[in-house]
């Protein structure tokens, strides 16, 4: 199922429903709005928005689901949701005031978010086994949320840019945690609960605030602050604990 529409003030809604299905949708203009529903095994999803104001919603229920959004101009709104085993999602946005949700629910999930300007707003959410979450951010006044739920969850946070704000979760064993902020005014909080934990915090810029909470056993966690009014808290509960 191919869907082309080049207008402003464009409207799109395709479901598709079945097995091996494909649809792929691309929208040019302003204020346009697309929205993909696809349920079945075998589904890929493919939405393209370019132009200002647009908004995408994907939504894949399925085995081995594959998911791709692009977003492209101004003011652009993503939001992804996934549900199966072996899904897999990359969400693309550049342009001011872009907004991002993800939520991947189900075994071998792995999420992929790129969010590059102004007032770029990131909200990740994985739950299920083997699930990997990376996320990076560039610009100013950045946000970002990654909570990952299930054994053998990884996550990568990156934010580079002036008044970053990160908040890190992982719950599960086998739990690997990479957080790196750049920036001025930049705050990293990363919170790990599980079996063989591993976290690592960097951050550089001035006044940034550092926050980090390890908790289980095997816990590995690595801290570094460079710049003028840096602050860390490093709480760490269980047996065979390292910082460093």
């Amino acid at each position: 199922m191919d869907t082309q529409i080049q207008d402003n003030g464009s409207c799109m809604q395709v479901m598709g429903q079945g097995n091996g299905s494909s649809t792929q949708v691309m929208g040019q203009g302003n204020s346009s709005s697309n929205q993909v529903m696809g349920q079945g095994n075998g589904s890929s999803t493919q939405v393209m928005g370019q132009g200002n104001s647009s908004s995408n919603q994907v939504m894949g229920q399925g085995n081995s689901s594959s998911m791709q959004v692009m977003g492209q101009g101004n003011s652009s709104r993503n939001q992804v949701m996934g549900q199966g085993n072996s899904s897999s999602m990359q969400v693309m946005g550049q342009g001011n005031g872009s907004s991002m949700q993800v939520m991947g629910q189900g075994n071998s999930s792995s999420l992929q978010v790129m969010g590059q300007g102004n007032g770029s707003s990131m909200q990740v959410m994985g739950q299920g086994n083997s699930s990997s979450n990376q996320v990076m951010g560039q610009g100013n006044s950045s946000s970002m949320q990654v909570m990952g739920q299930g054994n053998r969850s990884s996550n990568q946070v990156m934010g580079q840019g002036n008044s970053s704000s990160m908040q890190v979760m992982g719950q599960g064993n086998g739990s690997s945690m990479q957080v790196m902020g750049q920036g001025n005014s930049s705050s990293l909080q990363v919170m790990g609960q599980g079996n063989g934990s591993s976290m690592q915090v960097m951050g550089q810029g001035n006044s940034s605030s550092n926050q980090v909470m390890g908790q289980g056993n095997s816990s590995s966690m690595q801290v570094m602050g460079q710049g003028n009014g840096s602050s860390m808290q490093v709480l760490g509960q269980g047996i065979v604990l390292v910082c460093r």
